[in-house]
């Protein structure tokens, strides 16, 4: 049988649920197989992984302080601009997300804040900033043990640190 890789208590991040904690791991029968789960409690909800499928690409625990410190000063750089074409730009959005290394979603969070305050975004972009936002702050408050509000307010300093880069040259 493999290996666990986390256990009750533990926070993980999951590239499509978020950040969730390790609540338990039980057994649900299925197709009459017996399998191990892990019981994983985020804010929106509660789902059940694998116990055999937790060293995938798609989960990881939750990064180090320092980790957080290293994305917040790439969103204070310069945002770069995203493909203009919008079918384009939503594979490249999508490839990065499926990846759910946490650098790769603080420049998406920069880049997509920095073209929504050139041009619009359209409902599908601004729904994937507004989540990824909400999961880097929910990681982020569990990683430095902020306050959400001390978090919200730090990452939109410096959001406008970033944007305010391309508004000066």
């Amino acid at each position: 049988m493999k290996e666990i890789l986390y256990s009750k208590g533990d926070w993980i991040v999951h590239a499509q649920y978020g950040v969730g904690e390790v609540r338990g791991v039980d057994s649900k029968s299925l197709n009459g197989e017996e399998k191990r789960y892990l019981r994983v409690k985020t804010l929106d909800g509660e789902y059940w992984l694998p116990s055999d499928r937790t060293d995938v690409d798609y989960i990881r625990p939750v990064a180090s302080s320092e980790t957080f410190r290293g994305a917040m000063t790439t969103i204070r750089k310069e945002p770069e601009p995203l493909n203009g074409d919008h079918k384009v730009r939503a594979r490249e959005i999508s490839a990065q997300l499926e990846t759910g290394a946490l650098i790769r979603i603080a420049r998406l969070i920069r880049d997509l804040y920095g073209r929504g305050r050139i041009d619009k975004l359209n409902m599908s972009e601004e729904d994937t900033y507004n989540r990824i936002r909400k999961r880097f702050i929910d990681e982020w408050v569990i990683a430095a043990g902020l306050a959400r509000d001390e978090a919200e307010h730090r990452l939109d300093e410096a959001l406008e640190l970033s944007v305010n880069k391309v508004i000066v040259e």
